[in-house]
């Protein structure tokens, strides 16, 4: 199956993009950006890109502040090799998913702000190809930005909160419909 994933933040405004060589990275053991900066969006809210389950939920003070991990449910086919795709968001104010929720595209994950080592509000999202495995699951990707890889051209010019207003404008007009029935 192809990778095909929506924005996460409305509007898509990238601060820094992945791979950047910058020292400040090496406190955290990487030399190279680990993930994709974006601006913080309309209402602040992150959404989910793609079908997938919340694994982790956390703080980290001096490095990714409230974060939140989710993994797809499927597996994807990304330069020929099949894999699963774990997104962390990192400088939340809260999470919204909890763990163990299982989400569609569009669904809330959290709302963004500028927790833990960060030089202004933004959302950091890394991304990781991976293997499960019985006991949990592995980066496939060895590199210098923390085993993470360049996912973006994998989105497809569409926002995912935009999924949640088709949702609601679906479940209008199905009660619209519906009333005249409930209504005898």
């Amino acid at each position: 199956m192809k990778l095909e994933q929506y924005y996460e933040i409305k509007p898509w405004r990238i601060n820094q993009v992945w791979g950047v060589k910058n020292p400040i990275y090496e406190q955290f053991g990487f030399s190279r950006h680990n993930g994709t900066d974006v601006a913080i969006g309309v209402n602040a809210l992150v959404c989910s890109p793609f079908p997938c389950e919340v694994t982790k939920i956390g703080y980290q003070a001096g490095g990714a502040g409230h974060y939140i991990c989710i993994l797809s449910k499927f597996q994807y086919e990304i330069n020929g090799k099949l894999c699963w795709i774990e997104k962390t968001y990192m400088h939340l104010e809260k999470t919204i998913a909890k763990v163990g929720d299982s989400l569609s595209a569009g669904d809330t994950l959290a709302k963004a702000d500028n927790s833990g080592f960060s030089t202004g509000p933004h959302t950091h999202i890394a991304s990781k190809r991976v293997m499960k495995t019985p006991g949990g699951y592995y980066a496939i990707d060895k590199n210098e930005a923390n085993s993470t890889f360049d996912d973006s051209s994998f989105y497809n010019g569409k926002y995912s909160i935009d999924l949640q207003i088709t949702l609601l404008q679906q479940t209008i007009l199905l009660l619209t419909k519906l009333l005249p029935f409930l209504s005898k």
